[in-house]
């Protein structure tokens, strides 16, 4: 019963009922309205990267659609949304580096970031239609801290690894020091620095 219940989601997955939301944080002003961006994508074997570019310039490249809105502008970034409905490996990363906009951290598609140790993307939520009842569900994810504070920090060296460094405390400390510095409401979460 198990297996034919994740056979059922596997379905379900694949296909194109699946609404993916994701959240990222991007380098410079995304002035755009809510667009769909199309484009196609091509995997480079040697080193796991992607290519994307507005025409079909492979028989191996894929067509992609990438759609990204607005959240917030702040002074040198900008906070997206971003929908896929069949995500390709990178697909976000590649397409919005492609539009001038890399995931601030993204070191394949960008560069590296004082502000985070990874790219500022979040898988945030996934929504289907559930393949017996036919019930639409949505599931959620909360942003997890590292991230919390790249969005709500004006300062950027207000990061974990910065404040258990310069101020010399423990793991449990940094939360209460974040809250009080930079007003992140933040769930205590094991934080691993460099």
């Amino acid at each position: 019963k198990k297996q034919k219940v994740f056979n059922e989601m596997k379905e379900v997955m694949k296909g194109h009922g699946v609404e993916k939301v994701y959240l990222a944080e991007v380098v410079g002003h995304y002035n755009l309205p809510p667009l769909l961006h199309k484009a196609y994508l091509t995997k480079n074997a040697k080193d796991h990267s992607v290519r994307v570019e507005k025409t079909k310039f492979s028989d191996r490249a894929m067509p992609i659609e990438t759609f990204v809105e607005l959240v917030e502008q702040k002074e040198t970034t900008s906070i997206v949304r971003v929908k896929i409905s069949n995500g390709k490996t990178h697909q976000i990363r590649a397409h919005l580096a492609h539009i001038g906009h890399p995931i601030i951290g993204d070191t394949l598609y960008g560069e590296k970031s004082n502000l985070i140790n990874r790219q500022a993307l979040h898988a945030y939520s996934l929504a289907f239609k559930q393949p017996r009842t036919k019930e639409n569900l949505e599931f959620k994810a909360e942003l997890p801290n590292d991230i919390k504070i790249v969005v709500h920090s004006s300062d950027p060296n207000i990061t974990p690894a910065y404040i258990i460094k310069k101020c010399k405390l423990k793991e449990n400390k940094v939360y209460e020091t974040v809250k009080r510095i930079g007003g992140v409401d933040l769930k205590p979460q094991p934080i691993i620095s460099n």
